[in-house]
């Protein structure tokens, strides 16, 4: 264990760490598992090795790693569920002539559905973790009367 000069492995295990629990005395003792160290003396160690610029500059490594990936894999715009939402509706706008003869418009249960659900989806408070909706009005006509 080398706080001065901490290895690759010792500054990534810190920074993941310190990333997943924003502790650092946890992150400490998960880059330094070996360490004998009291536990008074493991906050003044994790703080001390938490002003080391190497481990600032790895954090922001790490963080940026870490952002990438949820971009990749977690995230959906909001630009893309108000496209979605935008065709659900285009396709609950629809009409179609019934056996009659008269236009009918499809039906827009669904679309209500699928509508609520997507409001849901941008409403999430990330601060809570509970859902805030957010309503979209949409006016309606019936496409049968003039």
């Amino acid at each position: 264990m080398s706080q001065v000069n901490p290895t690759d492995t010792e500054l990534d295990d810190y920074a993941t760490e310190y990333i997943k629990h924003g502790d650092q005395t946890k992150a400490w003792i998960a880059a330094f598992p070996k360490s004998k160290a009291k536990p008074e003396t493991v906050h003044a160690r994790a703080s001390e090795f938490h002003k080391n610029s190497k481990v600032k500059v790895r954090i922001g490594k790490v963080k940026v790693r870490v952002a990438e990936i949820a971009e990749k894999k977690f995230t959906i715009t909001i630009e893309t569920r108000l496209q979605w939402l935008k065709d659900i509706f285009d396709a609950g706008m629809q009409t179609y002539l019934d056996a009659q003869g008269n236009k009918r418009r499809e039906s827009l249960t669904a679309s209500r559905s699928a509508i609520d659900t997507l409001n849901n989806m941008l409403g999430i408070d990330e601060e809570s973790g509970t859902v805030k909706p957010v309503k979209v009005m949409i006016g309606v006509k019936d496409a049968s009367r003039p």
